[in-house]
């Protein structure tokens, strides 16, 4: 499959961009986050480490899954994970959802 001139550059950046701020948002949200769902520094702390973990232990899988259908539509799905993971941030309710999200 050949992608036009000019448009895998930016989809590139853009995935990258997008999956880096998913990580941080959640150092940038946590005064937010505490006193929006009266949360100890100790479950942002929490919320940080799922997210590392999880990404982590789902790489070799993602690795292998981006070979298998191909990195353009890896992308893809990386994107919509990341615009659902934002969806339940936005829309949590509590604390658990955040937890889940992460």
């Amino acid at each position: 499959m050949r992608v036009a001139p000019g448009v895998l550059g930016p989809m590139l950046v853009a995935n990258m961009a997008l999956l880096t701020v998913a990580g941080p948002s959640i150092g940038i949200l946590a005064s937010t986050f505490i006193d929006l769902f009266d949360l100890a520094k100790s479950q942002i702390g929490l919320l940080n480490a799922g997210y590392a973990v999880i990404g982590a232990a789902v790489s070799p899988f993602t690795g292998r899954l981006a070979d298998r259908i191909g990195g353009r539509n890896m992308m893809t799905v990386g994107f919509l994970i990341a615009a659902a993971v934002f969806i339940l941030f936005g829309s949590a309710p509590g604390y658990p959802i955040l937890l889940a999200a992460a």
